[in-house]
């Protein structure tokens, strides 16, 4: 149950990082995926900025969703501006870890189901689509 978990998380992150739009040679702000926590390059909260025009053009570029993960508690949580939600409501999720290394996102989530002893990580690694690279 810890591995359907962590990995139905994953992928939902996956998916988002992949759909994320940005620019790394611009300022930070326009970074597909933020870390908001900039004092530390590894953090547990993960920001990442969807574009929904289509197509995607200069005067709508900087229009954009932002979709949150984050630890809170024993679980990490999905918000997507409107509605928050449990990614892993069946395990206890005891550390996430989100790094950002120029426009490679890494990470890992550690959880358990019963037995605090048994507890299992699982890393991802995942790149936004960025702007200059198109």
């Amino acid at each position: 149950i810890i591995g359907y978990e962590a990995q139905y998380a994953i992928q939902h992150i996956y998916k988002n990082t992949m759909r994320a739009i940005g620019d790394e040679t611009s300022s930070p702000s326009t970074s597909g995926i933020q870390l908001p926590n900039t004092a530390n390059p590894s953090t547990e909260r993960l920001d990442i900025r969807i574009n929904a025009n289509d197509p995607v053009t200069s005067s709508n570029y900087s229009t954009v969703t932002i979709y949150s993960y984050y630890k809170s508690g024993n679980t990490l949580i999905f918000d997507n501006g409107v509605t928050q939600e449990s990614l892993i409501p069946k395990v206890t999720v005891t550390a996430v870890n989100f790094t950002k290394t120029t426009n490679a996102l890494t990470g890992y989530i550690t959880a358990y189901y019963s037995d605090p002893a048994k507890a299992l990580t699982f890393y991802f690694s995942c790149y936004p689509r960025q702007a200059s690279f198109n």
